[in-house]
């Protein structure tokens, strides 16, 4: 039993802690290498808008997705043996 509770443990503490990493980086676009710039002249006319690189940006996207996945097994994880304490308590009580 303890080998259970040591290794339900540790993958819930595993996940928070990835998922304090995650919860800033789900919001910004990935890293992305930059090329050498082959000059020095600055471009023109042109503006510069991250936004839509950022909203479309399908690595953010599936940062963000796992984000939710992992908050919601780890809800659930806790629905679950939430639900199985009470009714193992009230199989016990109904034992006497």
């Amino acid at each position: 039993m303890t080998d259970i509770l040591e290794a339900a443990s540790a993958s819930f503490l595993r996940a928070q802690r990835e998922l304090i990493f995650a919860k800033e980086a789900q919001w910004d676009k990935g890293q992305t290498p930059a090329l050498p710039e082959d000059t020095t002249e600055r471009s023109k006319g042109t503006v510069s808008d991250p936004v839509p690189a950022i909203v479309d940006d399908t690595r953010r996207k599936k940062l963000r997705a796992s984000v939710l996945e992992t908050e919601a097994a780890q809800h659930n994880l806790l629905r679950v043996m939430d639900a199985a304490a009470n009714h193992l308590e009230r199989a016990l009580q109904a034992n006497g």
